[in-house]
């Protein structure tokens, strides 16, 4: 597998960023603070943000500077099902199409969700992440991933926001096994019982963010 790219390395590192809501949600930043946050230079950093803001994660809004996409609850559940199925598809076809590379990097992903070693939400994050590269990667649908990536990345904000904010303390190997099982799947090569299983993962989406919408969270 080849290295990242230095553009690549800062679109991860500042997607992070907002994952996390480090970047809180609606805040206003600029070039400069995310060059010192990412701690990579101005042209990687420049790109990245390029990428942010056409995936609608960065407004770039003229004479104001960036500001981090605020938070939409609403819209995100209205967006949910369509989700779903970008999320069953990329699956399905990712069991069919995986090919040998793809394999080692899905396999790679299980191996660290056995591991035992991720034991904090942000531990999980990066390997989710790594997961659903993989799968669209394996999917072999380039518009498909146009088009889910920005999604996953504001689900998963949704995500670490209900976790840290809303919801009792996350029981990891919970959510870990639900993981492994998918993976299992696509890696069986079993395309409609993978459908199934990330159609199972993500139904208690919809609850998740209803609760997101009745807090006071106090970001925009």
């Amino acid at each position: 597998m080849r290295n990242k790219s230095l553009s690549q390395e800062a679109y991860d590192r500042i997607e992070t960023l907002i994952v996390t809501a480090e970047l809180r949600p609606g805040a206003r930043t600029t070039l400069g603070e995310l060059e010192r946050l990412s701690g990579l230079g101005r042209t990687p950093v420049h790109d990245a943000v390029k990428q942010l803001s056409s995936a609608s994660l960065i407004l770039v809004q003229p004479r104001s500077g960036l500001r981090i996409a605020p938070l939409d609850f609403e819209q995100e559940e209205m967006l949910l099902p369509v989700r779903i199925e970008m999320e069953a598809i990329a699956c399905r076809l990712a069991a069919q199409r995986a090919d040998f590379e793809d394999v080692n990097r899905l396999s790679a992903a299980a191996e660290k969700l056995r591991s035992g070693e991720l034991t904090t939400l942000a531990d999980f994050n990066v390997v989710d992440n790594e997961l659903n590269a993989a799968i669209l990667t394996a999917s072999r649908e380039r518009m498909l991933g146009n088009t889910l990536r920005p999604l996953q990345t504001l689900y998963r904000r949704s995500g670490w926001i209900f976790q840290t904010r809303v919801a009792e303390p996350t029981v990891l190997p919970r959510v870990v096994a639900s993981h492994l099982e998918l993976l299992d799947l696509i890696l069986k090569r079993q395309p409609v019982e993978a459908e199934l299983s990330v159609r199972k993962m993500l139904s208690g989406v919809g609850s998740s963010l209803q609760k997101l919408r009745r807090a006071d969270i106090g970001w925009g």
